[in-house]
């Protein structure tokens, strides 16, 4: 900004390479070739990017908007994960091609998002779309094994869902949301977490089913008998990644926290 000589150099640079590039790329594109469709997403974002950097807002959505109906396309070519949830929940792009990361679809889906705020155009499409993706990304870490990666992803999940103009509000986790991320705990773990396996092992201690108020349940108990707490010992995170060694509904782990109580309250009032 303060050589503007200099700053009107790059962009005309940054202009002429991303026209270079978009004249490299073939006339037709094969939808089966995850490489071609994946480049021109790439691309599109790229000049989505640079046009609001410039403060053209118009073109900054319609190369978003050509970015996110490619990526769509490619979505739908492919079948659905095997798991009936709510949410149906789509194949991990990633795996099918080396150019897109989990990062850049988020990312794209989230500057999108703002761009349409901006304007004050409707972005639930682009929202279920990410809801979807982060639940693709869920279910892959854990076929993956990865359940330590799995538990801060459902954190993610549930801030998105739960997430307003104004920061975050547990009434906006609808129950098609939750019932999706609890019934991939279920699945993948064999019935060892979830949030409906701890709501369960809560109702045991409880003195009515479904109420979880602090002056009717004991809440030191229930985390020791899912593990989170040994005696006086609390384990503060470190927490037990295997559903053949945790003790059961010991994730997800969201903390002693009251979104953890909150959940699980929205778990009884969702009927999971």
């Amino acid at each position: 900004m303060d050589q503007q000589e200099k700053a009107q150099d790059y962009w005309s640079k940054a202009e002429q390479a991303i026209k270079e590039s978009q004249e490299l790329l073939p006339s037709k594109i094969t939808g089966e070739t995850p490489e071609q469709w994946s480049i021109r997403v790439h691309v599109q974002r790229v000049r989505g990017s640079w046009y609001r950097e410039k403060g053209e807002t118009p073109k900054a959505i319609e190369a978003y908007r050509q970015a996110f109906t490619r990526l769509e396309a490619a979505w739908k070519k492919l079948p659905n994960i095997d798991i009936d949830t709510e949410i149906p929940i789509p194949q991990y792009l990633p795996q099918k091609q080396p150019i897109l990361s989990a990062n850049a679809i988020e990312n794209l889906h989230r500057e999108f998002m703002a761009l349409l705020a901006e304007t004050g155009e409707d972005d639930s499409r682009i929202k279920e779309s990410l809801k979807r993706h982060l639940l693709a990304e869920l279910n892959f870490l854990m076929e993956s094994g990865n359940w330590k990666d799995a538990d801060r992803k459902t954190y993610d999940l549930i801030a998105f869902a739960g997430s307003t103009e104004t920061g975050f509000e547990i009434e906006n986790i609808s129950c098609r949301d939750l019932s999706s991320i609890d019934r991939l705990w279920v699945e993948r773990s064999d019935g060892t977490f979830g949030f409906s396996v701890q709501k369960i092992i809560l109702d045991e201690l409880a003195s009515q089913r479904g109420h979880y108020d602090n002056d009717v349940i004991l809440w030191e108990g229930f985390y020791e008998k899912i593990g989170w707490k040994e005696g006086e010992k609390w384990l503060d995170g470190k927490g037990i990644f295997n559903p053949a060694a945790a003790k059961r509904g010991h994730l997800p782990y969201l903390g002693y926290s009251w979104l953890q109580k909150q959940l699980l309250s929205l778990t009884a009032t969702c009927r999971l």
